[in-house]
């Protein structure tokens, strides 16, 4: 099974600890899944600059792919300021998408069409072509907080499988969000509920998986995470209790450090505070 994420990637800046970390929902299941041993290729764009050269470099000296990559000239890579209240929840500021706000080459769609799976996020604006990406391959798509609202009812008929966030939702609005999801065609579900834990629809059935003890020190990234393990034991054919259980794992393993990702940008002349 072969995996093509493609879209968003940005750096993180974290101003508490003046710490530069590469994410973006996109890039982080691509990092995720070769982690995991899944054969994948990021497709996404980078600014023709220090942080979009570094990027490159840090996922070719893992193993990665880095065909999929554009470099955009005349833009910076994209960065989200993070900041931390007094409580230490976490909260973003000043952002700018910069290069990774993409418009796909004929070769990156090459490229793509060799997959079996295709993911992508709400974050990596790429709506208008998820019609197309879908006659591609199988699409998996973070909606994030998009249930039942416009934006989300125009991309559901073109995916297969369809991650959402619910942490501020309670069980019966998760079971309406599922089923209004498979009215579309799609064919699992997966709401996480942070701290609570997650809900996985397939086949008819519902499993309900608790989160696994973690002390976070940051939760960035930790949904990216559970999808990447997800997508991963899908692609296995796996049953789903054994790829959720280690789809809480990794979350819970991603909160105990800063980042989506271990990907960092040292001695950037380009900080931004």
């Amino acid at each position: 099974m072969f995996v093509a994420c493609v879209g968003d990637n940005i750096l993180d800046v974290y101003t508490k600890t003046q710490t530069e970390v590469y994410g973006g929902n996109t890039l982080n299941v691509a990092v995720a899944l070769h982690d995991l041993g899944v054969s994948v290729l990021y497709v996404g764009s980078v600014g023709d600059d220090k942080a979009g050269r570094e990027l490159k470099r840090h996922l070719a000296s893992r193993g990665m792919r880095i065909d999929g990559i554009e470099t955009v000239r005349g833009k910076p890579t994209g960065y989200a300021v993070v900041h931390h209240d007094s409580n230490g929840e976490r909260y973003f500021g000043e952002y700018d998408r910069g290069a990774s706000q993409l418009e796909l080459s004929e070769r990156q769609i090459g490229l793509i069409e060799e997959a079996d799976l295709i993911h992508t996020s709400y974050s990596s604006a790429l709506e208008d072509e998820i019609a197309n990406l879908a006659q591609l391959a199988k699409v998996s798509f973070d909606f994030d907080e998009h249930r039942g609202d416009p934006y989300a009812r125009r991309l559901l008929p073109h995916i297969t499988h369809a991650f959402f966030s619910g942490s501020q939702i309670n069980q019966s609005e998760t079971t309406e969000t599922a089923i209004r999801a498979f009215s579309y065609g799609v064919k699992t579900v997966t709401v996480t509920h942070g701290a609570e834990g997650a809900s996985h629809f397939r086949d008819g059935r519902v499993w309900f998986q608790p989160s696994a003890p973690v002390e976070p020190i940051d939760t960035l990234g930790a949904g990216d995470a559970f999808i990447a393990a997800t997508i991963a034991g899908i692609c296995r054919d796996q049953p789903p209790d054994e790829y959720l259980a280690l789809a809480a794992r990794r979350s819970a393993q991603t909160c105990a450090v800063v980042g989506g990702t271990d990907m960092y940008l040292v001695n950037n002349s380009m900080r931004r505070r």
